[in-house]
C-alpha cells in the first residue's frame, strides 16, 4: 500500500514533518551566549587593566606642581559701595492670590403639586 492510502480522504492538511525530539538548537545557543560572556569579560577586563596603567610616570622635581597666583588688587571705589543700604531686611514681594471660587446657585422653582395618579378602571364584560 502507498502512504497515502493511509491518510484520511477528507483531510486537507498539509503533511509536515515534525522535529526531532533532541535539544541540540538549545544546547548550541546557549553554548553561544556562555563564549559571547566569556569572550566579552575577557575584553573588558583587558581594557580595564590597560586603562589603570599610567601610560607617562610623574618624575619629582621637588617644585610644587601648582602654585596659586597671588591675590588680585581692586581699586578703593570697588571696594565700597556707592550708596550706604542701612539694614536691609529681606521681605517677600506680595503676590495677589487667586480669586475666590464661584458657585453657581441656580434659582428653585415653586413646588407644584403633583398629578394625580391614574384611574385604572378594568373593563367590564
Amino acid at each position: 500500500m502507498s502512504e497515502t492510502s493511509d491518510l484520511p480522504v477528507d483531510d486537507s492538511r498539509p503533511v509536515v514533518r515534525t522535529a526531532t525530539p533532541g535539544n541540540y538548537g538549545l544546547y548550541a545557543f546557549i553554548a553561544i551566549l556562555v563564549l559571547g560572556g566569556i569572550w566579552l569579560f575577557a575584553t573588558l577586563n583587558s581594557a580595564r587593566e590597560a586603562a589603570q596603567a599610567p601610560a607617562v610616570f610623574a618624575t619629582d622635581t621637588g617644585a610644587p606642581r601648582i602654585a596659586s597666583p597671588a591675590p588680585l588688587s581692586l581699586p578703593e571705589r570697588a571696594r565700597v559701595l556707592p550708596v550706604d543700604l542701612g539694614e536691609v531686611s529681606p521681605s517677600r514681594p506680595t503676590v495677589p492670590g487667586p480669586p475666590p471660587p464661584v458657585y453657581y446657585d441656580p434659582p428653585t422653582a415653586p413646588p407644584q403639586p403633583s398629578p394625580a395618579p391614574p384611574r385604572y378602571d378594568p373593563p367590564q364584560a
